[in-house]
């Protein structure tokens, strides 16, 4: 008979989550069983960090839906300067400071325990914002209207000097998704791996 703490232990290993490389490279994440979080896929993490290596550098991120911070911490550890962490979710906000404390990233950091379609940044939040990375639920994204409320906030934030024509946006969709994007978006490319499908853009100032 199997010892019950023994395959307890093996199935919390299996929800775990680990820094792909750079210098938390190996710390393990935590990651709650069941539909509460979706962490993205190491293959995908990684494939996304490969693309925009060249923006990971003293990037200044803005992370939205951040669940267990797997992507934000990813960029941390390769070289990016801060990273603020909106989250809303009550029973996933320990669980990503303590994430954050797992890789000794909280003097590079904040969390902002808001609700990221009506995200209001306060007046000390550390911007503007090179990189932005967007995470919302898959269930969400097949909705229209929640992604008309995803593209004012961003069109919001950029006026508002929170985002710049700079500023890398990294959105993370179902691949069966293909929504309607105001024309102040600029796609600069799309990959697709499996069931996620990455969108990377720029903004611009809205067409009068």
């Amino acid at each position: 008979m199997k010892d019950k703490h023994s395959a307890s232990a093996k199935s919390q290993d299996k929800m775990a989550v680990r820094i792909l490389s750079g210098l938390y490279r190996g710390r393990s994440l935590s990651c709650p069983p069941g539909s509460i979080v979706r962490p993205l896929r190491s293959r995908v993490r990684g494939a996304i960090m490969n693309s925009i290596v060249d923006h990971l550098r003293g990037a200044i991120l803005l992370d939205l839906f951040s669940g267990t911070g797997s992507l934000g911490l990813e960029a941390l550890s390769r070289q990016a300067r801060f990273c603020l962490f909106v989250e809303k979710r009550g029973e996933v906000l320990d669980l990503l400071q303590d994430n954050i404390d797992r890789c000794d990233a909280s003097h590079r950091s904040r969390i902002l325990p808001q609700n990221a379609y009506s995200l209001r940044l306060p007046d000390d939040a550390y911007g503007p914002f090179t990189l932005v990375f967007l995470d919302p639920p898959f269930a969400d994204m097949e909705s229209q209207d929640c992604v008309d409320q995803l593209t004012h906030l961003l069109t919001n934030i950029y006026s508002d000097g929170w985002i710049t024509d700079d500023t890398l946006l990294v959105w993370h969709l179902p691949v069966s998704c293909d929504p309607h994007l105001p024309s102040s978006f600029i796609s600069e490319r799309v990959r697709n791996y499996g069931e996620s499908q990455i969108r990377f853009l720029s903004m611009k100032p809205p067409e009068l």
